[in-house]
């Protein structure tokens, strides 16, 4: 029984020690507690003060970019309406104003804020400092809080608003919102918090005299105590510090030294019962072993219901634990006994796996996606982590992953990429990507070269930035539709898939034809879009090609047409003598035969526009013949009063030609040479060789001494239909040279022609030839 009551006494005093230590122990704790909360409750009004002045400010950047989109002209209703629904989106505004250079000029609500109507915020003594700067800067600032002129305390925000025009940036004024203090600090729980106990301040650095003055506080707030946090609240050009305290609560102390007494003689008295708690610790242990063997039959289906392989061994390498699915993988047993590590055969490079296995034990730090090729190709990815124990009694985690399938999904997608930018960037349209605030993220090489814009100084552009960069290359700036990228990019839900097409005109680096489309995207994995920029030039250029050729050729057809159908009319309706009938008649023959001439002429120009070179016969051979030939019945066709003059260069090469394509060039030019020539002028045909871009060439030249031609008519001289005599009085269907051009350019050659009024022509045709001379 002394024995008893001995360790009773000694139980008693170390509770009584431990009990007075524990509670020194819990004041510290309560003190360290009450200052961590004041911080996190002072953070959370300082966050949400910060956080509704960054909303409320925002107004002033939205107001900035209607005012230089409106190029300055922004007032009366126009504002009023605007700041209306923007007070109503953003909330927490008192009113918003404009300045234009630095005089406020409009306010809305305008009600109870008159007074403040012709503001000069640039001369006014306590504000201009911010102002000022703010200019300078170009930077939003954020005044006061201080007194209104209309009456109130509040704090103001200014944005400076520069205009572009002609190149420069010239300042325009400011946008500004108003927000009152009350209602500011209404956002936050700050006077709940007062009316519980807590003490309050906030100040800011005076911008003129550099002293912290408070504006806001509820009861008077002590430094000098403990309980007393700062956080800073960071505004437009100056930081808020907002400090708040709670009176120090002394520790309970007694408390706790009565609890400790309380303690030590209840301790005191159960251990006198420590000796008969043997049965009751050992039905403990029991139960502490069937939850255990519980856990562990938890753990094992666990491990089996996994879809990777594992395997637990030990320091020996013997395994101790597996699942279904590793011996599925490598086809192994599952009998303890016999369970090993994968064959290092197995593996590619199997020789260095053992090694590396071993290593890893010996370090013992864990291994993430160690990747492993069987000679089947599969691959997997080996995990490794050491589980429990020292070195020698330490087991092995190793978690072998069949990973086939996903990495070839991902190198399929590496594939998909890959060539999904390719495209992007060889595709000939011209592509500009942004995400979702609007930003350009990537244009491709077609965009650069469409736009003469480097892509450089594009990537992080806002679509709206690029939208006036572009007008600005466009005949009338007008023309670019004016899309709001950030309503459509912030009615996600409405606008997913929305396709917006415009056309432009780009007069700037080229003359240009675009259709623009734009895609806005919305998805849970990205949200953006794209605009694409389809290049109609060709097609406008065709369609204008298409009308101007049938205006003209139906104009063309109508003449000869108009005659027949008159001539024949006289024949029908008139009674003529036999002589009066022939005249007619030949008349109507001749207008035949002008018509079947344009005709076949227009058939040919047809035949060669949809074959092309497939219409040919392409044969090596000797050009000198067909030149001879066509000035042999151009000679006789034309009658007598032309002499020709043909001079021939010696050893003369072959060409791959078409001869009766080529004939009918050589035809045309002779006809047009000897239309066009006074009777009795010589016209010179040479047949001669020259190199252009290191290519032999044959040309051929027809010099006249005819009435030659203008540098307007020249520059129409391959226009179809186009003739230099405006006349009528030379025959011909003004498709002559139409027709040789487009059988020498699928020769590979060119035609030129120089002329000069009253002077005559000389047209120059050459081809390609082949190496070797013509044989004598």
């Amino acid at each position: 029984m002394r024995r008893i009551n001995g360790v009773r006494i000694l139980v008693f005093v170390l509770v009584m020690l431990a009990g007075s230590y524990w509670s020194y122990l819990a004041g510290q704790v309560e003190r360290e507690t009450q200052i961590s909360l004041l911080h996190e409750i002072s953070g959370v009004q300082a966050n949400s003060i910060e956080r509704r002045l960054i909303k409320s400010l925002a107004a002033t950047y939205i107001l900035a970019h209607e005012v230089r989109v409106k190029n300055g002209d922004f007032s009366g209703s126009d504002f009023d309406s605007y700041a209306m629904e923007l007070i109503k989106r953003v909330g927490g505004i008192s009113n918003l104003q404009l300045a234009p250079a630095g005089i406020v000029s409009s306010i809305y609500p305008l009600e109870g804020n008159e007074r403040a109507l012709g503001h000069d915020i640039l001369r006014d003594d306590k504000r201009k400092a911010e102002a000022r700067n703010a200019v300078e800067e170009n930077e939003l600032t954020l005044a006061g809080p201080f007194t209104l002129v209309q009456g109130g305390v509040a704090v103001i925000g200014r944005n400076p608003v520069f205009i572009n025009r002609n190149g420069t940036d010239f300042f325009w004024g400011f946008t500004s919102v108003l927000i009152y203090l009350d209602d500011l600090l209404s956002d936050s729980e700050l006077g709940s918090l007062a009316e519980r106990g807590y003490s309050y301040r906030m100040s800011r650095e005076d911008p003129v005299s550099g002293e912290m003055s408070v504006f806001a506080s509820s009861l008077q707030l002590d430094d000098t105590k403990e309980l007393t946090v700062t956080h800073d609240i960071h505004v437009p050009n100056a930081i808020w510090k907002l400090q708040m305290s709670l009176p120090e609560t002394e520790a309970a102390l007694p408390l706790g030294y009565m609890a400790s007494v309380l303690g030590a003689l209840l301790l005191a008295w159960l251990g006198g019962r420590v000796y008969a708690e043997p049965v009751r610790l050992r039905q403990l242990v029991e139960r502490k072993t069937q939850a255990l063997s519980l856990r562990e039959a938890q753990l094992r289906d666990l491990i089996e219901a996994l879809p990777s392989g594992i395997l637990v061994t030990d320091g020996d390498g013997r395994a101790q634990l597996a699942n279904q699915r590793y011996a599925d993988i490598f086809d192994v047993s599952m009998k303890i006994g016999e369970l090993t590590q994968p064959a290092a055969e197995r593996f590619v490079d199997g020789e260095r796996f053992p090694e590396s296995l071993k290593a890893m034990m010996e370090q013992g730090i864990a291994v993430k996606s160690m990747l492993l090729v069987d000679s089947n190709g599969s691959e997997y990815e080996l995990d490794y982590a050491p589980v429990v124990g020292d070195a020698e009694e330490r087991l092995h985690l190793w978690n072998y992953r069949d990973v086939t399938q996903r990495r070839k999904a991902e190198e399929l997608m590496r594939k998909i990429s890959a060539e999904r930018e390719s495209i992007f960037q060889l595709s000939p349209d011209a592509f500009a990507s942004f995400d979702a605030l609007g930003h350009i993220r990537q244009v491709n090489k077609a965009f650069e070269v469409a736009f003469g814009i480097n892509s450089e100084a594009i990537v992080g552009l806002h679509c709206s930035d690029l939208d006036r960069q572009l007008a600005a290359l466009c005949e009338n700036e007008s023309t670019l539709e004016n899309i709001d990228y950030a309503a459509h990019l912030a009615n996600r839900d409405d606008h997913d898939g929305t396709l917006l097409v415009d056309e432009l005109r780009l007069a700037r680096p080229e003359t240009r034809y675009l259709q623009r489309l734009v895609r806005f995207e919305a998805t849970e994995k990205s949200l953006g879009g794209v605009i694409y920029f389809r290049d109609m030039t060709k097609q406008k250029e065709l369609e204008q090609m298409k009308t101007e050729f049938l205006s003209t050729a139906a104009h063309e057809l109508r003449t000869p047409m108009t005659a027949i159908y008159g001539y024949t009319e006289l024949l029908l309706h008139a009674d003529y003598d036999s002589k009066m009938q022939k005249e007619l008649l030949t008349s109507v023959y001749r207008q035949t035969s002008r018509l079947v001439s344009m005709v076949d002429d227009l058939l040919d120009l047809a035949r060669i526009e949809s074959r092309g070179a497939l219409e040919f016969k392409l044969e090596r051979q000797e050009l000198l013949p067909l030149v001879q030939m066509a000035v042999h019945d151009i000679s006789l066709a034309g009658g007598p009063g032309h002499e020709f003059e043909l001079t021939i260069a010696d050893s003369l090469p072959e060409a791959v030609i078409d001869a009766d394509k080529i004939s009918q060039v050589m035809m045309n030019i002779l006809s047009n040479a000897q239309k066009y020539s006074p009777q009795g002028a010589a016209i010179q045909v040479s047949v001669d060789t020259c190199i252009e871009e290191e290519q032999r060439m044959l040309q051929v030249k027809v010099r006249d001494q005819g009435i030659g031609m203008s540098e307007v008519d020249l520059k129409h001289i391959f226009t179809r239909f186009y003739r230099a005599d405006k006349s009528g009085s030379i025959p011909g269907t003004g498709l002559g040279m139409s027709i040789a051009w487009e059988i020498i350019a699928l020769h590979h050659g060119s035609i030129e022609v120089q002329s000069e009024p009253g002077k005559g022509t000389m047209v120059t045709v050459k081809l390609p030839c082949v190496s070797e001379p013509a044989l004598a």
